[in-house]
């Protein structure tokens, strides 16, 4: 019997994620947070049905969740989030009056159950479309990236020239270096790890009263 060939490929870039200790730049685009619900199971997410929960009935914690809409990168994307961090996003978005077009720096700090984020607003003027970055700034990327994954960004530019864009073998440096940087940035989200089951929400006792 030959070997089972599959056919589905792993999702991409499906929600906003860190890596530890990775910063990125943001907007949020939701006028509001939406609010759901999981419970974690042996390291795996399970959605909360609410009223009538077979996992609330048996007794599994609940844990409160939140998702908006950024700009990333020039990519939209839905950040999912424990009710910790939104709370941070919203002592920002009181801060300065608005969520929607909030600007933040969010910080990834620590794995695991030990995962904490820092929400910092972000002030000035709003940096530059891909359109406008210098090769330098391309150039250093890419080779964050493939520090990343182990990878030669030599070796991979004459990888990509020849086999997956050698359309672009004849074009100018800047067009060359964005097209090698998207293709470097898809390259290594593959070897990203999942999302982690989010840290314990600290207990107040004041739910006793």
């Amino acid at each position: 019997m030959p070997p089972y060939e599959r056919q589905a490929e792993p999702s991409k870039g499906t929600f906003l994620s860190w890596d530890a200790g990775e910063s990125k730049d943001l907007v949020i685009l939701s006028e509001k947070g939406a609010e759901s619900a999981t419970h974690w199971i042996d390291g795996e997410a399970k959605e909360c049905k609410g009223q009538g929960c077979v996992l609330c009935a048996e007794g599994s914690k609940r844990a409160l969740r939140w998702t908006v809409q950024t700009k990333c990168e020039g990519e939209e994307l839905p950040w999912e989030m424990s009710n910790t961090t939104f709370f941070g996003v919203e002592d920002v978005a009181e801060m300065v009056g608005h969520l929607q077009g909030l600007r933040l720096r969010v910080t990834r700090h620590g794995t695991g159950m030990k995962t904490r984020y820092s929400v910092l607003p972000i002030t000035g003027e709003e940096k530059a479309p891909e359109e406008k970055r210098n090769l330098a700034w391309f150039a250093g990327e890419i080779k964050r990236l493939c520090a990343l994954a182990n990878m030669d960004p030599k070796q991979e530019l004459k990888l990509f020239l020849s086999e997956v864009a050698s359309d672009l073998v004849n074009a100018d440096q800047v067009t060359q270096m964005q097209a090698f940087y998207k293709y470097i940035d898809q390259e290594t989200k593959d070897l990203q790890q999942p999302d982690e089951p989010p840290p314990e929400e600290p207990e107040d006792i004041g739910r006793y009263f």
